[in-house]
């Protein structure tokens, strides 16, 4: 978090259901044709919990 914000464990999130920070990331990157019609599994290293994932918008 690099001193934004505050780690949240278990059910913290009962006592106080608001979030004291937010965060966005954005990445572009292009499909292989190959992939279509396949399974594709996104895994997000750095995401802890709360995590909103848009693809397309």
């Amino acid at each position: 978090m690099e001193g934004f914000g505050t780690y949240r464990y278990s059910n913290d999130w009962q006592k106080d259901p608001a979030p004291d920070s937010t965060g966005l990331y954005r990445y572009q990157f292009t499909v292989p044709a190959d992939w279509r019609s396949k399974q594709i599994e996104i895994v997000f290293g750095g995401a802890m919990t709360d995590t909103l994932v848009k693809i397309n918008g």
